[in-house]
């Protein structure tokens, strides 16, 4: 099943087939797509704070960032936006954090967000239910860091 199916939705067909009306399906599925958005968005939020995850992923990363100083492998972490809401980019603190992280323990950070705000993030979809990055956004970060990087 596809991940971006609509699962709320679903528990609504029952309901809505009493009806066979297309205003109402549509109203419902919007709002029922809304509140997965804004599900999915806390659950980000909630990645980056303080739970059981965070801090080994935070472990995690310092380690790969030791285990490259003690080899004088240069390291820089980038970080790529989740293409959802550009032009208000609801996860602004989650690479603040990641940032500030990054600062603390020595390394390079780069926060390709910088690039795409203020964007359509529709520009940067796979596909249209897959909001993952297309060719055109792995062009414009490559050409991006491509001249951010002392190479």
């Amino acid at each position: 099943r596809h991940l971006r199916d609509n699962q709320i939705f679903e528990g609504f067909r029952s309901v809505l087939s009493r009806w066979e009306s297309h205003s109402i399906s549509w109203f419902v599925e919007r709002m029922a797509r809304k509140q997965v958005s804004q599900d999915t968005i806390e659950w980000y939020r909630r990645m980056y704070t303080d739970n059981e995850g965070w801090p080994q992923t935070k472990d995690l990363i310092a380690g790969m960032h030791e285990f490259c100083e003690a080899r004088n492998i240069e390291m820089i972490l980038v970080v790529f936006p989740l293409f959802i809401h550009l032009e208000e980019y609801p996860l602004v603190e989650a690479h603040q954090l990641l940032g500030q992280f990054s600062r603390q323990h020595g390394m390079q950070h780069i926060d390709l967000l910088e690039i795409f705000a203020g964007k359509n993030e529709r520009d940067y979809w796979v596909h249209p239910r897959d909001f993952h990055p297309n060719s055109r956004a792995h062009r414009e970060a490559a050409d991006f860091l491509y001249s951010a990087i002392t190479w």
